[in-house]
C-alpha cells in the first residue's frame, strides 16, 4: 500500500523526525513475564522475575509520549475552544442535544467543578496489523479534545497520541494494564490543573485548567483488554451489562456451540449496568479469591477476570463510560451480519435469504447518488465480504429502500428498525423525546432478532444495540470517528417517504382504495399501460398517490402478479416491462416479482 511506513523504526522516524531534537518521548520495555516496565533491552529490572537475568522471549517495545506537552502543542494553535459551553444548565432545559457538551455527563461535571473552566478527552486504544503476513501489531492510544470544536477535533494535528506499543502478538490484559498505568498516573496529574497559554481570549490568555478523561471508544477486543472483562465471545462479555448469555448448538444435531446474546424476556429480572460502584464490590472479592479458576472466577465476578486502572480517574466509569462503537458493532458487526445471512449461498434455503436478488439489488445500489462527502462509495456487491465499515454505513443509511423492497416483508420491516434507529442516533442535533425512540427501536429490533433469524446469530455486537440509546443520553456519541457526515437532508427526506408506505394507517388506506376502486382488477389486466390509463378507469385522478398507493399495497400484499402480468411503475406514471438499467430511466426494484420504484 503505498505512502504506509514499512516498519515501526520508519514510524518513529516520523514522529520523532530530528533525534537531536528536544522531546519527552522516552521508549521503556515491557518484560512478558512480569509486566514490568524497564529500560534496558536485554533484562528484567525485577530481582524475582524469571527474565531478571535476560529475556528469553523478546520484550514489548512501548514508546511513550506524555499528554501534557501535546496538550500545550494543540492549545497553542487550536482554534476558540467552547469554554463559552461549560455553563451549568439543567438537564430537563436542555431540548436539543447537539454535541457532547449537551450530554448527561458533561453536565455532570459542569455541575461538580462549579463554574471552572477544564478541559475533557476520550480515549481510543486500538490494535493495528503491520502486514498481512506478519505477527507484528501495533497498539496505538490516542486522545482527543472535546472543548475543540467538532469539525476540527478529529483532524490529526489535533490527535494526542498517549503511547504506541510494538507487539508480536495480541497483549494480555495485565499488559494492557501495564500500558495505561503510566497514562492514568500523568492523567491524575492533570486533574489537578496545569496553566495552559490559551491565545484565543482576549482578556486572560493564562488559565489554570484540570483535563480529565471521562470516556473510551474501542473495538469489542480492545475493549475487553482495556475493562478487564471476558472475551466479548464470551459469558458476561459486554462492557456495559452483566448478560451472561447463552449456548446454543451451530448447527442442528451439532455438539458444538456458540454463545449468544438475546434479551431477556420483559418479565425476568434484566441484568444489571455495569458502573464503579459493582466494580468496586467485584474487586474486593477478586482481592480475596483471585487464585479461583478462570471460569469460577469469571462468573463469580460477573465477568471482570482483572483489575482497570481507569478506575481510579474521577469522572471515568468503568461501566459507562465505555462508549457504543458503531464503526465495529453497527456496520462491522450487525450490518456485515445481515449481509452474510441474506446473501450467502449457504443461507438460500432459509426465509430470510434474498441471494437470487443480488445482482437486482447491486445496480440498484450502483444507481444512488451518494452525498459528495461519503468516504467510499460501495463496490459491487458481489464484494461485500471486503466492504469496510464506510461502505456498510452508506448502505444501511441510504440505499436501503433496495434491501428492504426485495426482503420478505416482515424481514423488511424488521431492518427498518435499524435504520431509522441509526438515522436518529447519527444525527448532529438529537430532541431528547427522540432518546426514548431510539431505545425502543433498537429494543424491538433485538426482540424480534433471535424469532426472525434463530438464536444462533444473535452475537455480542447485536446487543450492543441494546446500549446505544444509553451512550447518546450519556455521551451524545456512537462512535469513534465523527468525521464521517450526518445523513443527509436528502436521505432523511426520502426515509419519511419510505416510511410512509409502511405506514399502518396508510396502508388501510390503500386496502380501502384498492377494494372500492377495483385497482387490483384493473392491473391484472394491464401489461404496458400508463398509470393515467388506470386513473381514468379507475376515476383516481391524482397519479402520485397512486404511486404511493401502488407501493403501499405490494408491501400489504394486495396484489399478485403471475409471469405473465409483471408491471412496474416509474416516478413519471409510466408502467414499464423491463427492470434494465439502461431502458429504465428510473430504476426500479424488484420484490416478489414486482417491481416498483421508490
Amino acid at each position: 500500500m503505498p505512502n504506509v511506513p514499512r516498519s515501526f523504526y520508519r514510524i518513529k522516524r516520523l514522529l520523532l523526525p530530528n533525534p537531536s531534537a528536544p522531546t519527552s518521548a522516552f521508549v521503556t520495555y515491557i518484560c512478558p513475564v512480569c509486566c514490568e516496565a524497564t529500560t534496558s533491552l536485554h533484562h528484567c529490572s525485577n530481582k524475582h522475575c524469571t527474565e531478571h537475568k535476560r529475556f528469553h522471549a523478546p520484550p514489548l517495545y512501548y514508546l511513550r509520549m506524555p499528554i501534557l506537552q501535546q496538550l500545550r502543542e494543540i492549545i497553542d494553535h487550536a482554534p476558540p475552544l467552547n469554554f463559552e459551553q461549560q455553563q451549568e444548565k439543567l438537564t430537563s432545559d436542555i431540548d436539543l442535544i447537539n454535541d457532547i457538551y449537551d450530554a448527561e455527563a458533561y453536565q455532570h461535571i459542569i455541575k461538580k467543578e462549579a463554574g471552572k473552566n477544564f478541559l475533557t478527552l476520550i480515549m481510543n486504544v486500538d490494535g493495528i496489523q503491520v502486514a498481512k503476513n506478519s505477527n507484528l501489531s501495533l497498539w496505538i492510544f490516542t486522545f482527543i479534545i472535546n472543548e475543540i470544536k467538532r469539525s476540527e477535533r478529529f483532524k490529526l494535528k489535533n490527535i494526542i497520541i498517549g503511547g504506541i506499543v510494538s507487539a508480536v502478538s495480541k497483549p494480555d490484559r495485565q499488559q494492557m494494564q501495564a500500558f495505561l498505568s503510566p497514562i492514568v498516573r500523568e492523567l491524575l496529574v492533570l486533574e489537578q490543573g496545569e496553566t495552559f497559554e490559551v491565545k484565543c481570549l482576549n482578556e486572560n490568555s493564562h488559565l489554570h485548567l484540570k483535563t480529565f478523561l471521562i470516556a473510551s471508544c474501542c473495538d469489542k477486543p480492545a475493549q475487553s483488554l482495556v475493562q478487564g472483562i471476558s472475551e466479548p465471545i464470551g459469558a458476561f462479555g459486554c462492557g456495559r451489562c452483566e448478560l451472561q448469555g447463552e449456548t446454543v448448538a451451530v448447527k442442528k444435531n451439532s455438539r458444538k456451540k456458540i454463545r449468544v446474546f438475546p434479551l431477556i424476556p420483559d418479565h425476568q429480572e434484566q441484568p444489571r449496568l455495569r458502573t464503579n460502584k459493582t466494580y468496586d464490590i467485584f474487586m474486593k472479592v477478586y482481592a480475596q479469591e483471585r487464585l479461583l479458576n478462570h471460569v469460577e472466577l469469571r462468573d463469580r465476578l460477573r465477568g471482570h477476570i482483572s483489575p482497570c486502572v481507569l478506575r481510579d480517574l474521577t469522572y471515568f466509569d468503568v461501566g459507562t463510560s465505555f462508549l457504543s462503537d458503531s464503526l465495529h458493532n453497527v456496520y462491522h458487526g450487525v450490518m456485515k451480519r445481515l449481509f452474510r445471512l441474506w446473501f450467502n449461498k449457504k443461507y438460500r434455503k432459509q426465509p430470510w435469504s434474498i441471494c437470487s436478488k443480488l445482482n437486482v439489488v447491486d445496480r440498484y445500489l450502483s444507481s444512488i447518488n451518494y452525498p459528495s462527502t461519503t468516504v467510499r462509495i460501495p463496490r459491487s456487491l458481489s464484494k461485500y465480504e471486503q466492504y469496510k465499515a464506510n461502505e456498510l454505513r452508506s448502505v444501511l443509511l441510504f440505499g436501503f429502500p433496495a434491501l428492504c423492497f426485495v426482503l420478505p416483508l416482515r424481514y423488511a420491516r424488521h431492518f427498518l428498525l435499524l435504520v431509522v434507529g441509526m438515522h436518529i442516533a447519527e444525527s448532529r442535533c438529537i430532541h431528547r423525546t427522540q432518546l426514548e425512540d431510539i431505545r425502543l427501536l433498537f429494543h424491538r429490533f433485538l426482540k424480534l432478532f433471535p424469532m426472525l433469524y434463530t438464536p444462533r446469530f444473535n452475537s455480542q455486537s447485536v446487543h450492543s444495540l441494546h446500549h446505544i440509546a444509553a451512550s447518546v443520553t450519556e455521551y451524545n456519541t456512537t462512535m469513534t470517528d465523527n468525521k464521517w457526515p450526518p445523513p443527509s437532508p436528502l436521505a432523511i427526506d426520502g426515509l419519511n417517504k419510505f416510511l410512509s408506505i409502511f405506514d399502518h394507517s396508510f396502508i388501510h388506506s390503500a386496502i380501502w382504495t384498492f377494494t372500492q376502486l377495483n385497482i387490483a382488477d384493473e392491473l391484472a389486466t394491464v401489461e404496458s399501460s400508463s398509470a393515467k390509463e388506470i386513473c381514468e378507469r379507475t376515476g383516481w385522478k391524482d397519479v402520485d398517490r397512486l404511486h404511493r398507493l401502488l407501493n403501499a399495497a405490494i408491501v400489504a400484499g394486495l396484489v399478485e402478479a403471475t409471469e405473465t402480468s409483471r408491471f412496474k411503475l416509474t416516478s413519471t406514471g409510466r408502467l414499464l416491462t423491463t427492470d434494465h438499467p439502461s431502458k429504465a430511466r428510473s430504476f426500479v426494484v424488484e420484490s416478489k416479482s414486482i417491481t416498483c420504484t421508490f
